[in-house]
């Protein structure tokens, strides 16, 4: 498996999770939807997020975000402290959160039985739930996405200003499907940790290292 856009220019690409919605916090746990929307508390992660990128000079060239809503309100957030014109913020549906199929909308125990949690355990990265999407179809089209923005950023870079960078604000599964293909981690591995709300994962080329994984579930702006 290659996974290696092939640019020319110093491009750094800042994933990050939107910030927290009242399904993260539901209790008992179910799959979430795309209508989910950020909390009160989820608003000051983002806004915090925002204070740090502009105290720390941390200014983007462009903006996505997935055409979720808690994605496209994070990116609006963290746009506006930073002094980025919310109608630039590009949406781009492969960078939406894995779908469940049938899952979504139910609770875990309704769904999960021992059978189920141990196809999870066993395949998961190829796992799919009914008229759902595996870890593996995710990271194709997160990949698909990710060399569009890398050759975005090559193409605005010129020798005066050859370094580009990019925020991307997405969702917990799709970062960890990207990172396990841009890793080649082992695709289980992609269930063992939780991305949090307004963690930054960063990827960077520079000439004479190729690309590199930064940073991975960053979260400064949270003292963390």
């Amino acid at each position: 498996m290659i996974f290696e856009p092939k640019v020319s220019h110093e491009i750094t690409i800042h994933f990050i999770r939107h910030a927290e919605t009242d399904e993260n916090v539901c209790h008992p746990p179910r799959f979430g939807s795309a209508n989910a929307r950020i909390t009160a508390r989820g608003r000051e992660q983002a806004e915090k997020l925002g204070e740090y990128l502009r105290e720390h000079q941390i200014t983007p060239d462009i903006i996505y975000a997935s055409h979720y809503e808690r994605a496209h309100e994070t990116a609006a957030i963290i746009a506006k402290s930073i002094g980025y014109q919310e109608q630039g913020i590009i949406r781009d549906e492969r960078l939406r959160e894995i779908s469940r199929g049938d899952w979504t909308g139910k609770l875990h125990s309704d769904v999960l039985d021992d059978c189920q949690r141990r196809s999870f355990r066993e395949d998961a990265f190829d796992h799919r739930p009914p008229n759902g999407e595996s870890m593996h179809d995710v990271s194709l089209r997160m990949d698909e996405c990710f060399q569009m923005i890398a050759q975005t950023l090559n193409n605005r870079a010129s020798i005066e200003f050859s370094k580009q960078m990019a925020i991307v604000v997405s969702h917990g599964r799709a970062i960890q499907a990207l990172h396990a293909r841009f890793s080649q981690c082992r695709p289980e591995l992609g269930w063992r940790y939780v991305l949090h709300n307004t963690s930054i994962t960063t990827f960077a080329h520079h000439m004479n290292d190729g690309w590199r994984i930064v940073r991975l579930n960053a979260l400064p702006h949270l003292g963390l």
